[in-house]
């Protein structure tokens, strides 16, 4: 059928999708612009809260399993590093290592790149890893 044949409601009804996605990723943008490091931040939250909550599904932890309950406290743990530490560091960072190497050559790619890697990479997971530690009452300062 021609565009002209097609019912005006199945054409809105098929473009809704497509409208309420471009209407939540122009509001997400204009956060971004308004409140960048709180949007990040709870961004950061909902994904490591999601990642970990998956994880969890995909080690078999499953609510319908007697022996094994979802670890509400291991995900909480983890929207809060990145509700805390992970959004706010990771704002800073390429707030930081965008005005050290503005350009977007290769050569400032593999540099930020290696910085990434040698600096905010191990540092983020020291915290991570720490965080989890004390969430699981692991954690000691001795040897």
């Amino acid at each position: 059928p021609t565009p002209e044949e097609i019912p005006s409601t199945a054409k809105s009804s098929a473009l809704a999708p497509v409208a309420f996605l471009q209407t939540i990723g122009s509001a997400y943008s204009t956060q971004l612009t308004n409140r960048p490091i709180l949007t990040k931040s709870i961004t950061a939250s909902i994904i490591f809260g999601l990642s970990d909550w998956t994880a969890q599904k995909l080690e078999g932890k499953d609510d319908d399993d007697e022996g094994a309950k979802m670890n509400w406290t291991r995900i909480i743990s983890a929207s809060l590093v990145g509700l805390l530490y992970f959004g706010p560091a990771a704002h800073g960072w390429y707030e930081t290592i965008f005005r050290l190497l503005p350009k977007q050559s290769l050569i400032s790619t593999l540099q930020k790149a290696a910085l990434g890697q040698l600096l905010f990479g191990p540092s983020f997971t020291c915290v991570f890893f720490a965080t989890s530690l004390m969430q699981s009452g692991e954690f000691t300062l001795s040897t």
